[in-house]
């Protein structure tokens, strides 16, 4: 039963998703398309549907427990409930791995940054290199 409500939240999530971009399509006025399907690169409709992907999680994480009866903050709980021997490893373990990857991250985005820089300077044609770093969350332009 549980499996059929984190479903249905992850419908619902979906389709709100879906509900969206359709707003953000219809007001750049663009035809309407399948969730993550557009064809156009109107920076409203992009940072539309990648706010929306976060709202998905937080809609997803914090919806299922709450439509099974259950306080977000206790299913958390329960999630990770160890052993105190366990609890004080997996503390140290995320002291230690979440800046590492917050710093890798950085790491990539400067390299990211620095790479497409470098495209745009070399290319002539400056619609080639958006077309380069600019395409749609499946990677076609």
């Amino acid at each position: 039963m549980n499996v059929l409500v984190l479903i249905g939240v992850a419908a619902f999530a979906m389709c709100t998703f879906w509900a969206a971009q359709s707003v953000a399509l219809i007001y750049v006025g663009e035809p309407l398309a399948l969730p993550l399907q557009y064809t156009t690169r109107a920076p409203l409709v992009r940072m539309t549907s990648q706010l929306m992907i976060q709202v998905i999680w937080i809609i997803i994480l914090v919806g299922t427990p709450i439509a099974l009866g259950v306080s977000p903050l206790e299913a958390l709980q329960r999630a990770f409930t160890l052993p105190v021997p366990w609890r004080k490893i997996a503390i140290a373990f995320l002291i230690t791995f979440i800046p590492f990857c917050l710093g890798y991250a950085l790491y990539i985005k400067t390299q990211w940054l620095l790479l497409r820089a470098e495209v745009r300077s070399s290319h002539t044609s400056a619609e080639a290199a958006y077309a380069l770093f600019d395409a749609d969350p499946f990677g076609s332009a």
